[in-house]
């Protein structure tokens, strides 16, 4: 099936095989980065502001939700870089004061990236040429040595730089840029949200195979405009306003044992960069400095999860609106009805050790497939 939209004369069919047989994640963040460079350029794209912007695509994905891209040849060799070299910077800016993080903005990234240009200059060894294989099929010698193949690909699309024929685009005689065919880059700005969602798609299948079990992979693909936690401090303030009237105490801090203050923080029990959601039933009340030193760190579920359901389910009892007249109101609880299944009233049946079993079976699973690079939290 064809995800690419139709050209009366563009081989837009080409565009369909670009990520046929892709072994690195090279190829995605390279389409991704010329579609965005591609807004605001007059035609001619350096192959160093594209690296740099493949860099600033892929640093989310790779720094923030630490997923892997990495693919082993037959000799146990590295086949994509990008991940590891990501981490190198990260951990060189982690020890400046003014450095990146991992949840930096994105013009942030890309202004800071431009110091490492020399690092990420292994980009230019394949994929610039090779990402337009499909679009000079058959026209290179048969018989042409491996390591001539790019040389033949460069000297083709410029051939073929006029006409119907044209590849997206081609190489500066120096090849330190990359020239944009005018219809190309019209199609491509026309186009941008579709074709973006066509390497999206393909990007997120890529990452499957690597990361498979990790969960919510089409929501880590870049950092999300904005994080939505009023749902959960509605749910977890009616909750310790309950308690106080009924136990004359606020709630307790899953993580030290000690009563909350009045300005709790919302904690995702399993992070956020993990599991890249904000459900209420993965989230906890705690203190500012609690939440601050955890982190992104992955707690024991073995050690919490008593504790941690016995809050949720008194909070699912305090969380429910019963008008004077008319049906309870259980939309503070549709994320809990949504994991386990059940309606609002059959969820607050539940007696709190089913709870706890139900809970752990799903925060088990997910502290059990969490990647190596998230550290584990061993309490305050």
């Amino acid at each position: 099936m064809s995800l690419v939209p139709r050209h009366p004369f563009l081989r837009t069919q080409a565009l369909n095989r670009v990520f046929d047989n892709t072994a690195a994640s090279y190829k995605f963040f390279w389409f991704l980065s010329v579609l965005e460079l591609s807004r605001t350029s007059h035609g001619q794209l350096s192959l160093q502001e594209i690296f740099v912007e493949m860099a600033a695509q892929a640093w989310h994905p790779v720094n923030l939700f630490r997923l892997n891209f990495d693919t082993k040849d037959a000799d146990e060799k590295c086949v994509d870089q990008l991940q590891g070299v990501l981490r190198e910077i990260a951990a060189k800016e982690a020890e400046l004061s003014d450095g990146l993080r991992p949840n930096s903005s994105l013009m942030e990234i890309r202004v800071r990236l431009q110091r490492y240009v020399r690092e990420l200059g292994f980009l230019g060894d394949l994929v610039p040429m090779r990402f337009l294989s499909p679009f000079i099929n058959g026209r290179i010698p048969k018989g042409t040595p491996r390591h001539r193949i790019n040389k033949e690909i460069i000297r083709i699309v410029d051939e073929l730089k006029v006409g119907e024929d044209a590849a997206p685009y081609h190489f500066t005689p120096g090849r330190e840029s990359v020239v944009l065919h005018p219809e190309w880059q019209a199609f491509f700005v026309a186009h941008a949200a579709i074709l973006r969602g066509f390497v999206e798609i393909g990007l997120v299948r890529f990452l499957q195979a690597k990361n498979p079990m990790v969960p919510g992979l089409a929501d880590k693909l870049r950092m999300p405009m904005e994080r939505d936690l009023g749902r959960a401090r509605s749910f977890w303030e009616q909750a310790n306003q309950a308690h106080l009237a009924q136990h004359s105490v606020p709630l307790t801090n899953l993580y030290t044992g000690r009563p909350l203050d009045g300005s709790f923080a919302v904690d995702h029990f399993m992070p956020w960069s993990y599991v890249a959601h904000d459900y209420i039933w993965n989230t906890v009340p705690t203190d500012q400095s609690t939440n601050s030193s955890k982190g992104d760190r992955i707690p024991r579920v073995s050690r919490y999860v008593a504790s941690l359901a016995g809050l949720h389910h008194f909070a699912l009892r305090s969380a429910v609106k019963r008008p004077a007249s008319g049906r309870a109101d259980y939309q503070l609880l549709s994320d809990h009805m949504a994991l386990l299944r059940l309606s609002g009233p059959a969820l607050l049946e539940l007696s709190v050790e089913d709870l706890c079993a139900r809970m752990t079976d799903t925060l088990k699973a997910l502290e059990d497939h969490a990647p190596v690079e998230f550290e584990l939290f061993h309490g305050s």
